[in-house]
């Protein structure tokens, strides 16, 4: 269940893999394209740079065609701890599952005994665009993401 306060909301699920290999598909470009968005979502573009300063671009396209840019740069990249992303200001609201504009995802890789714990925690630049991120999926978007990344961590371990 997310944690949802008035600028932020905290996502957290718990893979059964280690964190490196979770590190690695959330930051390798060809392991990205296969799960980043909402079930249903296909990705038309990738390009990522992983590292502090680095930028982040994917086009997500939805299944009526429709396409969402998700763009942003990396704040802070630690591998396998960490990953900040700073949603770009011209970035789309409605991105499925991604970077809302000005907004800073912090992204956290724990170990754990059953495997790690990936925490994504949204800051949003107000209660405004925090509600805007919940009224366009934010949550169910993530959601669907997160089930999207353990088939292919899942496929990756067999």
């Amino acid at each position: 269940m997310p944690m949802i306060g008035p600028q932020e909301i905290l996502i957290e699920r718990v893979f059964k893999a280690p964190r490196p290999l979770v590190f690695q598909v959330w930051s390798q470009p060809e392991h990205l394209a296969k799960w980043w968005g909402p079930a249903g979502f296909t990705t038309a573009e990738c390009r990522v740079t992983p590292q502090t300063g680095g930028e982040f671009r994917m086009v997500i396209t939805a299944p009526d065609g429709q396409g969402y840019p998700c763009l942003g740069r990396y704040a802070e990249v630690i591998e396998p701890e960490k990953i900040v992303l700073i949603g770009s200001p011209q970035g789309s609201p409605g991105c499925g599952a991604g970077l809302p504009p000005e907004a800073r995802i912090t992204v956290t890789f724990a170990e754990q005994p059953e495997g790690t714990l990936l925490s994504i925690h949204t800051l949003f630049p107000s209660t405004e665009a925090t509600q805007a991120a919940i009224d366009t999926g934010f949550v169910p978007g993530w959601t669907t993401c997160l089930e999207r990344l353990d088939e292919c961590l899942l496929l990756l371990a067999a």
